[in-house]
């Protein structure tokens, strides 16, 4: 008996087989579907705490957007406002007074021309205060019939022991140059 239950059994599981195999293979698709269940349920879960906090910052933008609205209404009118006063007030004449103080000259004073001798290296200007233009080496000669405070005009100097007039004007500090007797 024993020994034909045992075959009964192997017939009918053999019979049964391709069943429990489909069984079998449906079990595994419906794990699998589940668990992909599972992973879009988690990516969705995502996605709404993702909206939620763009929702949030949206919510946020929009009331700096209406602040900044309100402001630009405030100042257009403080604007429209500063514009009617400017209009309604009279225009003001804006007279020029001449200055009642004489403008100061440059105190010239002329002399009879003499021979000067730079005491140093001294820079060479082309005017009083004016731009440096040459430097001359200390011992140079040189002749003047005008000055300044400050200056001292060249108006000819030696070349080669040799007196030859100045071309173009060339000015000299006070303190460089000494006259010669």
């Amino acid at each position: 008996m024993k020994k034909t239950v045992l075959i009964c059994l192997v017939l009918v599981f053999s019979a049964f087989g391709d069943d429990v195999d489909r069984l079998e293979s449906i079990v595994k698709d419906i794990q699998n579907l589940r668990i992909k269940y599972d992973k879009t349920q988690e990516s969705l879960d995502e996605c709404r705490y993702k909206l939620k906090d763009e929702q949030q910052k949206n919510s946020i933008i929009q009331q700096e957007l209406n602040s900044l609205h309100k402001l630009l209404k405030a100042k257009n009118k403080e604007i429209a406002k500063l514009k009617k006063t400017v209009s309604s007030k009279k225009s003001v004449k804006i007279s020029q007074e001449q200055n009642s103080f004489p403008k100061l000259q440059m105190k010239i004073q002329k002399f009879k021309a003499s021979a000067f001798r730079l005491n140093k290296d001294a820079d060479i200007y082309d005017g009083v205060g004016g731009k440096k233009i040459d430097r001359w080496e200390g011992g140079r000669s040189f002749t003047s019939g005008v000055r300044t405070k400050d200056y001292v005009k060249i108006t000819g100097y030696f070349v080669d022991r040799k007196w030859r007039a100045s071309q173009k004007e060339m000015w000299v500090r006070a303190v460089d140059a000494n006259k010669r007797d």
